[in-house]
């Protein structure tokens, strides 16, 4: 499925204005909506070479960022990343 790039233009610069504030009341306008584009759920699962259900779970959990435009569900190319992020697990202290 090949989405139109002026769609995905238009849905990112919509976005971009309708987004709301951080908590310093300022929008973050140093990132490019093209460095950090928006995903589809079957687009950010394909990306993380998971099940889509396990990418749907987790925003049900609201354990993801995410955002809703109307009833559709977008994930940020940085949050899809930062699930890619390698944990170190270590062994608990003896006791």
């Amino acid at each position: 499925m090949t989405a139109d790039p002026g769609y995905n233009q238009t849905l990112n610069q919509h976005l971009h204005e309708a987004a709301p504030a951080g908590i310093d009341g300022r929008r973050d306008l140093n990132v490019s909506r093209a460095e950090d584009p928006l995903y589809t759920v079957s687009e950010g699962a394909a990306y993380l070479r998971t099940h889509e259900s396990w990418l749907r779970r987790r925003i049900a959990e609201r354990s993801i960022d995410y955002v809703k435009v109307g009833a559709l569900v977008r994930i940020r190319k940085s949050t899809l990343d930062a699930l890619m992020q390698p944990v170190t697990a270590r062994p608990a202290a003896s006791a």
